[in-house]
């Protein structure tokens, strides 16, 4: 089921990026980064491979790249390089804003959390998939499906079903 969805979602990708953008996304995709490469679970099991450490210190309020601070059109060019160039961003710092979506996948009977980011006309979306660092219950501790959040966290990875999958480990949500 995970590998028909992640491949229903790069086929919706692509057409999006062949049509300029000029099609709203299905609902199931608004849950996904660009799934041909991206991934992410719940604590259990997974390994980070990135070198940064496991909780995010922002006290110092040093974030590499700030998505809250760019245009319509180059926050969709990040997380779109985010997507396509992930390891370029292992361990950086990443401060994002968005919707907050989730899903559960019943083959890994796993919970999966997103921050779903438009471009000005909320034509391209593009989920990015975070963890919540700490013992966070679902559904009671986390936002309403579709509230508007903003956290910043540490751009990782870890290896699920024999793929490498990207996420952000945050260790705050903000609701907007």
């Amino acid at each position: 089921m995970k590998k028909m969805i992640a491949l229903l979602l790069a086929c919706l990708f692509a057409l999006g990026a062949l049509s300029g953008c000029s099609g709203e996304d299905s609902p199931a995709s608004k849950g996904a980064t660009a799934q041909a490469q991206d991934k992410q679970s719940s604590d259990s099991g997974k390994k980070t491979t990135s070198d940064a450490g496991e909780i995010a210190d922002l006290s110092n309020g040093e974030v590499d790249v700030d998505l809250t601070k760019l245009t319509s059109i180059l926050v969709y060019s990040e997380v779109n390089n985010m997507v396509n160039y992930p390891a370029r961003y292992l361990g950086k710092v990443i401060k994002m804003k968005g919707m907050y979506s989730t899903e559960f996948w019943e083959e890994t009977k796993k919970d999966y959390h997103y921050v779903v980011i438009a471009d000005a006309t909320a034509c391209c979306q593009q989920g990015l998939e975070f963890i919540w660092n700490g013992d966070h219950k679902v559904p009671e501790d986390y936002p309403e499906f579709g509230a508007e959040v903003e956290m910043a966290g540490i751009f990782k990875s870890y290896e699920e079903q024999g793929k490498t999958w990207y996420y952000i480990a945050v260790d705050d949500i903000t609701l907007l």
